[in-house]
């Protein structure tokens, strides 16, 4: 009877001891669970910074390039300008020369006006994009 009784208590002490160590395992399984859910919730938030990150570099850049292109039309634009100013300028001036000594202005007068139409259409492209 005393043997039953300490196998029994034995069984019931080595039960308690494999549960006990059952219940830590269990514990370290839990909280190496967590660990490793911290983890991939933590680079999913990296990635998705990132994301937001390279979203935001690419719209800057894209904004950039709108800028830059509207200062190129703007510099064109004014060149247009500059270049259409200095060309009424000359061609008035030789055709006042031409006029005053009697010469034919016909064929300049002609290239002056397509010349002029061209600035025209040229500053039209300019209004219509910039």
């Amino acid at each position: 009877m005393k043997r039953r009784e300490a196998e029994k208590e034995m069984e019931e002490r080595q039960e308690a001891e494999m549960n006990k160590k059952k219940e830590e395992a269990d514990q370290l399984f839990h909280l190496y669970q967590q660990e490793k859910d911290k983890k991939r919730n933590q680079n999913a938030r990296d990635l998705a910074e990132l994301h937001l990150r390279q979203a935001q570099e690419r719209k800057d850049r894209e904004r950039e390039v709108r800028d830059n292109e509207a200062q190129e039309v703007h510099r064109d634009k004014e060149t247009n300008e500059i270049e259409r100013q200095q060309f009424q300028d000359y061609a008035g001036r030789v055709i006042s020369y031409m006029d005053e000594n009697e010469r034919n202005t016909y064929p300049l007068k002609k290239v002056y006006n397509e010349e002029m139409k061209r600035f025209d259409d040229l500053s039209q492209g300019y209004r219509r994009t910039g």
